[in-house]
């Protein structure tokens, strides 16, 4: 019965919407594209719920068939990588919505170079954008044939990652100064590109790193697996006794800890 309950808590908390997923839907559905049932509840949850959730399911799951505390160890570990999975998600995210910015940036200037008006260059931009940029481009398109506040609607709809801030600066800048548009988002284009290039640079130097972190994390399975093709019987050990407990406790902790910090690393090292 308590397993029932749990299990059906994880779910209700992963089907209740998050703030930020409700100012999505307030704005329309950033990706452009219908995502499967089970993707769409997923996001919908945000990344503590469905930590709590997976956690929380895969303790339950456990409780039956190993004692409590290598099963909260275990659901510590799934915990884990549901937490790297959405960093991940994130990451690639982010990769997607620079690439976009740099483009929509350099049409948008292009557009402006040959001849268009604002208003216009904007909504030819829009209705070619890609991702996660689509729909606050077309509200910024709308908002500039209605006469309205460009900038404002494009802070807006700018995401935690800030692909669209620079623009919204530069549009600004135009309106309140008078200067060419085409101009000053050159400026930008330029920048926007310098970034992305020394932001490759530092990824491409971390890579080394982020793969030895990933392979530490990793051996303590390894050693279980080497143990158990060599005749000994480890899972029994740290399922069963008490010392072997206290040392899968031990172990997992310091692993997840390591992960953690290892990513934090990476993180302000910029990658």
């Amino acid at each position: 019965m308590t397993a029932i309950v749990v299990t059906l808590c994880a779910a209700g908390l992963l089907c209740l919407p998050t703030a930020r997923h409700r100012r999505g839907r307030a704005r329309g559905h950033p990706g452009g594209q219908p995502l499967p049932r089970v993707a769409h509840v997923v996001l919908r949850a945000g990344r503590g719920r469905s930590v709590l959730a997976g956690t929380a399911a895969t303790l339950v799951a456990l409780l039956g068939v190993l004692p409590v505390i290598p099963a909260l160890a275990m659901s510590v570990v799934v915990g884990l990588l549901v937490h790297l999975a959405w960093t991940a998600r994130d990451h690639r995210r982010a990769q997607l919505a620079e690439e976009a910015s740099v483009d929509c940036v350099t049409a948008l200037a292009a557009e402006l170079r040959a001849g268009r008006s604002p208003p216009a260059a904007l909504t030819t931009v829009a209705e070619h954008a890609a991702g996660v940029l689509r729909v606050p481009l077309a509200e910024a398109a709308r908002a500039a044939s209605l006469g309205g506040d460009v900038a404002a609607v494009l802070r807006e709809g700018d995401s935690d990652s800030g692909e669209l801030r620079r623009l919204a600066a530069a549009w600004q800048l135009s309106m309140s100064s008078g200067c060419s548009l085409a101009g000053v988002l050159d400026a930008v284009d330029a920048d926007l590109r310098s970034r992305r290039q020394l932001r490759r640079l530092l990824r491409s130097l971390l890579s080394g790193p982020r793969a030895t972190a990933g392979l530490l994390a990793l051996l303590p399975a390894l050693g279980l697996a080497m143990g158990a093709s060599l005749g000994a019987d480890p899972l029994h050990v740290l399922t069963a006794t008490g010392p072997g407990q206290l040392a899968l406790v031990a172990g997992v902790g310091l692993d997840v800890a390591g992960v953690l910090w290892t990513a934090r690393l990476v993180r302000s090292a910029g990658g």
